[in-house]
């Protein structure tokens, strides 16, 4: 049965002028609340139209621990060695970089500079690390190698990340936990044997992911969905989804959204009086950040005739009349 639509509203809505709340979780007071028309009627919202400056991180610890990993390492007797130095596997420590979006090679660098930090900062006396690190472009993976020169079996842990999706380890591939060094030769370690071929450092378990953040939803805890589900932030709940937006540019651009599909939302809602969304990415829903830099979409609100709600209004209101007498069990209406 094809849909009737007996209204139609458009609202353009830009951050700046709301009417509470942040940027990024705008609230909106409609002056005229839109009604409908007969109580058997629902209402479908549609984002039309949306555009979002890319000026969010991809790594950061806004939302959690996305800019941080945590790792340990430990020295003496022979490789790998147990004798924890700086750190424990119970009490590790943690490296965390700035905010940012970041290449494999300058995440490779911001990592190695939070790790060095730390040992020069809290641990004066743990020789510095002579690191090289280096990225298979053919793999998508990293191989961790550390030299030595003080014969001193050494060896550091890295740990998987506890948040999916983020986490400087997800970001590096290591998705298990990872250790590497050197042994009392000098010689790194572990050594690998691929297609017939000696290879030294430990190898991530798993592709590297510097970009996380794969689309940008806009959301609405005030518009009610009961015909929408989701499997993103969490694993099967009714939908606040209004619409997602892939990211499908780089940063410092903007994110232009246009709804060919003409996807729409049942909403349940008697009124609509207050306009709420907020944006997340695909990770959570806490709202990201968007720096200070305001964003827009156009909303379709359409009043949409309910041909099966009322028949079958009808037809259990018509059950309850007795015929021959026509009166009305009051006892079976209720």
């Amino acid at each position: 049965m094809s849909e009737t639509v007996i209204n139609k509203y458009h609202l353009y809505l830009e951050s700046t002028q709301r009417s509470s709340g942040s940027n990024e979780n705008p609230t909106y007071m409609l002056s005229r609340p839109l009604f409908k028309s007969n109580p058997f009627n629902h209402f479908q919202v549609k984002v039309i139209q949306a555009n979002i400056p890319y000026s969010f991180f991809n790594i950061t610890n806004q939302n959690g621990p996305y800019s941080s990993m945590q790792w340990y390492a430990a020295r003496g007797v022979s490789y790998p060695s147990t004798t924890y130095v700086v750190g424990s596997p119970s009490n590790p420590r943690t490296a965390t970089i700035p905010n940012g979006n970041y290449t494999i090679l300058t995440l490779i660098a911001a990592l190695q500079t939070a790790i060095i930090s730390d040992l020069q900062t809290n641990f004066s006396t743990f020789p510095l690390p002579n690191w090289v690190w280096t990225y298979n472009r053919d793999t998508l993976t990293i191989n961790f190698l550390l030299t030595g020169t003080d014969g001193v079996p050494t060896t550091y842990y890295f740990m998987p990340s506890s948040v999916a999706h983020g986490g400087l380890s997800y970001n590096m591939g290591v998705t298990s936990l990872l250790s590497f060094g050197y042994d009392a030769s000098n010689s790194s370690q572990p050594i690998n044997i691929i297609n017939n071929v000696k290879t030294f450092g430990a190898y991530g378990p798993s592709a590297i992911n510097v970009a996380p953040i794969t689309s940008v939803l806009i959301r609405s805890n005030i518009l009610h969905q009961n015909k929408s589900y989701e499997f993103v932030a969490i694993s099967d709940d009714f939908s606040d989804i209004l619409v997602r937006i892939p990211i499908l540019t780089v940063g410092t651009t903007f994110l232009q959204y246009i709804n060919q599909e003409n996807l729409s939302n049942h909403v349940k809602n008697d009124f609509i009086d207050v306009i709420e969304l907020y944006l997340t990415d695909n990770r959570s829903y806490t709202p990201i950040s968007l720096a200070g830099l305001s964003w827009m979409c156009v909303l379709e609100i359409t009043e949409i005739e309910g041909h099966e709600n009322r028949e079958n209004a009808a037809f259990q209101m018509l059950k309850s009349v007795d015929f021959a007498t026509g009166q009305i069990d009051l006892e079976q209406e209720s």
